[in-house]
């Protein structure tokens, strides 16, 4: 079988120099959208669930007045109280455990609600604000992820 040749004379060969540069250039745009776009979405998703899983330990620390949520008795015929101070705390320090960052700012812990309809309930909802610099260059710097828990009252 002969060699193949390249045509020298063909005009189209001699205008293709820096084609691929170019569709390179152009399709390099997107493939990184996609790629740090799924990236972003897989991080919030994942802050998302952690924020679940703080939000029940929370509110199941504060109901069942653990030693890490309440006033620790000095005497084990005392009762527990349950102390705010410390729940938010706790939740705080759960959080960065799991590697997200929750002031306590953001941790509202209600000792006395009603939850779905049932009264004597503890409630902790957790506002955190998600940001990353790809969510600002997208314009979505400003996403705040809201989780919510509720555990009976201890008695």
């Amino acid at each position: 079988m002969p060699p193949l040749r390249r045509s020298r004379g063909s005009a189209v060969h001699k205008c293709v120099s820096g084609t691929s540069a170019v569709e390179t250039a152009l399709l390099m745009l997107p493939f990184l959208a996609m790629v740090f776009g799924g990236i972003e979405i897989a991080r919030f998703t994942w802050t998302r669930m952690v924020l679940e899983q703080v939000a029940y330990a929370g509110a199941r620390c504060a109901g069942l007045r653990a030693v890490a949520c309440s006033n620790a008795p000095t005497n084990s015929t005392e009762v527990r109280v349950y102390d705010p101070a410390k729940t938010s705390s706790y939740i705080s320090a759960t959080a960065s455990a799991r590697l997200v960052e929750l002031p306590s700012s953001e941790v509202t812990v209600n000792a006395v609600t009603t939850c779905s309809g049932s009264a004597n309930f503890v409630e902790v909802v957790l506002r955190h604000r998600f940001g990353s610099g790809f969510l600002e260059l997208a314009g979505l710097d400003d996403t705040t992820i809201t989780a919510s828990a509720c555990f009976p009252q201890q008695t």
